[in-house]
């Protein structure tokens, strides 16, 4: 169950840096994964709703920065921020206790500035927008693996682990 996972999250990156859109498919399957893989009780539902909550205030109060600062009257979602990225992000929201959640979106969108910056150098093709579903995917499955290896659960929700240790 858990390499499907893997190989699913390896596809997801895999297609998000080639075309910059990943299939709704890849994420109903990968919504189906994580209810099996971390399963849902009360405390991981009210953590789920506090990742929520700050995912749409995070996602607001980017929006309103877009269009009152830098004056984009356009949507938000038109070349700022992409409906496959909103989605990765919401099914993360299932995997990660509030404070890893808001360590995990931190590192991993330092992971994709980072990684976007390294291929635009490397790749002469290089698409200027950046994969950040994919690259949230192959982020996770690394953290993912470096929980398994050792022995642990991932069941455990990432909030005893010593990744995100708070």
């Amino acid at each position: 169950m858990l390499l499907g996972y893997l190989l699913l999250l390896i596809r997801i990156f895999l297609e998000d840096f080639k075309e910059r859109e990943v299939r709704a498919l890849w994420f109903v399957l990968m919504l189906a994964f994580i209810l099996v893989i971390f399963p849902v009780n009360t405390l991981t539902l009210k953590q789920a709703l506090m990742n929520v909550t700050l995912l749409c205030l995070e996602l607001f109060i980017t929006a309103a920065y877009f269009r009152f600062v830098r004056g984009n009257r356009n949507s938000f979602f038109d070349g700022v921020i992409g409906w496959g990225d909103i989605l990765m992000l919401a099914l993360f929201c299932l995997c990660y206790s509030f404070t890893n959640y808001v360590l995990f979106i931190f590192s991993a969108f330092l992971v994709a500035l980072f990684s976007h910056i390294l291929f635009k150098r490397i790749f002469s093709s290089y698409k200027s927008n950046v994969p950040l579903a994919g690259v949230m995917a192959l982020y996770h499955g690394i953290l993912l693996l470096a929980v398994v290896l050792p022995g642990q659960s991932p069941a455990m929700n990432f909030s005893d682990i010593l990744i995100f240790q708070t």
